[in-house]
């Protein structure tokens, strides 16, 4: 069975937000111990470490409020709407952006001249270790909150349905793909109670039309309607009409006498 683009999207939005509190959990725990080891061997700290622990502890909090809101409310809230989620992860993909360039920018300014994490001390060859992994999973989390907010966009754009922006995913991925033309058609039989017919059989209406049987209309004159609604009279009954029949032969009207006109007398010219 084909799966539709709406059930596609609803699957992968799950994986996106599974994938970005696992990668966000990471990058939060190890900048945290990052932050640890430099407050408590040197005394002081690295800027990116709290940026990240930032991001990272609010975008992995926001993103498991919004999945248990999103099963909760079954997408009936408004941080399930399309619009909203695009908005979202556009703001995680820029805080996400800016922390995995600032953490490489560190790591570049700290270990970049160093070839490997040769150091003596635990602690320094800890610290060039945890930086990358840092900045690799700041990179993930930016790249995947990118990618869906342009999936929900490419998805609405494809949808081409009415107010799709302001619905779910869920409900998105529920509405009909048949044409307009047909969804509206097969909804004005829903709202009519029509059933639909197949080809060669004939509608429970007009079976009702042919099967009810209709006695035949008397007329004056001994003229007798046709029985069926289509059928026409019989030679012998005479063209049908919409007026009694006079009784009997016909007689001519009788004729009107009207005066003559008056005569002038005529008189002899001289």
């Amino acid at each position: 069975m084909a799966i539709s683009l709406g059930r596609i999207v609803f699957i992968l939005r799950y994986m996106i937000f599974a994938i970005l509190i696992v990668t966000s959990l990471i990058a939060f725990a190890v900048s945290a111990h990052f932050l640890n080891l430099t407050r408590s061997n040197f005394g002081g700290l690295l800027y990116f470490s709290p940026l990240v622990i930032a991001v990272g502890a609010f975008s992995f909090v926001s993103l498991i409020a919004c999945f248990l809101l999103d099963l909760i409310t079954r997408s009936k809230i408004f941080t399930s709407k399309i619009a909203f989620e695009i908005g979202f992860m556009g703001f995680l993909f820029c805080a996400w952006m800016g922390a995995a360039g600032y953490s490489a920018w560190s790591n570049e300014q700290t270990f970049g001249k160093i070839d490997g994490c040769n150091f003596r001390r635990d602690v320094l060859r800890s610290m060039c270790s945890e930086l990358p992994v840092v900045v690799a999973f700041s990179f993930i989390s930016a790249f995947v909150c990118l990618f869906y907010c342009a999936l929900l966009i490419l998805f609405g754009v494809i949808r081409r349905q009415h107010n799709i922006f302001g619905k779910s995913v869920r409900e998105a991925s529920l509405i009909d793909t048949t044409p307009a033309s047909v969804a509206y058609a097969a909804k004005q039989d829903y709202y009519n109670g029509a059933q639909p017919v197949a080809y060669g059989q004939q509608s429970p209406v007009m079976q009702g039309y042919y099967t009810h049987a209709i006695p035949p209309m008397q007329y004056p004159g001994g003229i007798q309607a046709a029985s069926g609604p289509y059928q026409t009279s019989t030679p012998s009954s005479g063209p049908m009409s919409m007026y009694p029949q006079p009784q009997g032969p016909q007689q001519p009207p009788p004729a009107v006498a009207y005066p003559a006109q008056a005569q002038q007398p005529y008189y002899p010219s001289q």
